[in-house]
């Protein structure tokens, strides 16, 4: 048989929120107890099973108290990393433990005096045997209600003669050692979900923050994309409207120059005023030869109307469709030089107009 004596490795403390101080330094108490450290070698070991945080506020400790002993430093650590209400959420919590359905009275008994335990380590045994009491089974409940429990040790007897006579009766204990093992099976399992669903969590965080990166860098890209395209069309179309112009303007100076040329070329080969002469014996004439009475007796024959069917002749154009106060050839258009219309109805303002706005 072997002469050395086990060896106990309590479990690292980091400061986290979710860890619990007086649990780590229970650990640690009984670590110490089993491996046979001196006050001393607590002391010197613990700065091994402490990281992160605590890690930090123990080299803090230890450079401002370099004389410290262990239960100064462990009173600190209590002061450091113990929740505000620690005591009043150990209280609610055993206020709230029930004795569950598949859950044995051992394992109730022991968790529900551990928090006793730790919110007066004073408590006296009538009261915890009292406090237990109120969270077991109601049939267990009501069986040992009656009999005497003054001490946390006579409860226990009372629970186990409850269990005797459950067996006599139904031929079976509360709890068969097949459902207590499932259950001690099934207490792993969770514990190995959760630490399994934790890292799930935190792997579905880092991924949701990666995306939220990318999708703000592409939002500022499209914007970035959306004002290079802005820029780019206005400096496309910023001499538009001046090209319209000048296209407009090259077109006006075309139609005056070709009216120019007609005038000229009329002057040329006949000398008449401005007003349409429709007995011009230059006008369809082409088959009457060149005898001027032949053609004038064309030209100047006068229509055939009957007195009810005479109408008054425009004096102006020699048209017989309308008077002289309704005829257009009078209008002369100040923009253009011609004739039958105005400036406001001209069509080269017109088209001024549009290519302004466009």
């Amino acid at each position: 048989m072997s002469d050395k004596t086990p060896f106990y490795k309590p479990t690292k403390f980091s400061g986290a929120i979710h860890e619990n101080i007086d649990s780590f330094i229970q650990k640690y108490n009984k670590a110490s107890n089993i491996n046979g450290w001196s006050v001393e070698q607590k002391k010197s070991f613990l700065p091994i099973y402490l990281v992160n945080t605590a890690s930090t506020f123990l080299d803090n400790f230890e450079n401002n108290y370099p004389t410290s002993n262990w239960d100064q430093v462990e009173r600190a650590l209590r002061l450091e990393f113990e929740p505000t209400a620690q005591k009043h959420m150990l209280r609610t919590m055993l206020e709230k433990r029930k004795q569950l359905p598949e859950e044995t009275t051992a394992s109730y008994i022991n968790d529900a005096e551990n928090l006793c335990k730790r919110i007066d380590p004073n408590m006296s045994q009538s009261e915890i045997a009292h406090t237990i009491m109120k969270g077991l089974k109601p049939e267990i409940a009501r069986y040992v209600g009656i009999l005497d429990n003054t001490n946390l040790e006579d409860l226990k007897k009372n629970i186990r003669k409850y269990e005797s006579i459950e067996f006599m009766i139904n031929g079976k204990t509360t709890q068969s050692n097949d459902d207590i093992r499932t259950q001690i099976t099934k207490e792993h399992v969770n514990i190995i979900e959760e630490n399994k669903t934790k890292k799930q969590i935190d792997t579905l965080t880092n991924q949701i923050s990666n995306l939220e990166t990318t999708i703000n860098n592409l939002n500022q890209q499209i914007i970035n994309n959306n004002k290079n395209f802005g820029k780019s069309n206005n400096n496309q179309y910023t001499n538009r409207p001046e090209i319209n112009r000048q296209y407009t303007n090259r077109l006006h100076q075309g139609q005056v120059n070709s009216n120019k040329n007609n005038y000229i070329q009329n002057s040329n080969y006949e000398k008449r005023d401005n007003r349409p002469n429709y007995n011009n014996s230059n006008r369809y004439n082409s088959n009457q030869g060149n005898d001027p009475q032949a053609r004038n007796s064309y030209h100047n024959r006068k229509p055939n109307f009957t007195n009810s069917d005479k109408r008054i002749q425009c004096e102006h154009c020699n048209y017989y469709n309308h008077n002289s106060s309704e005829c257009k050839w009078k209008l002369i258009c100040t923009i253009c030089g011609k004739r039958y219309h105005t400036a406001e109805t001209c069509y080269s303002k017109n088209v001024d107009s549009k290519s302004k706005n466009e």
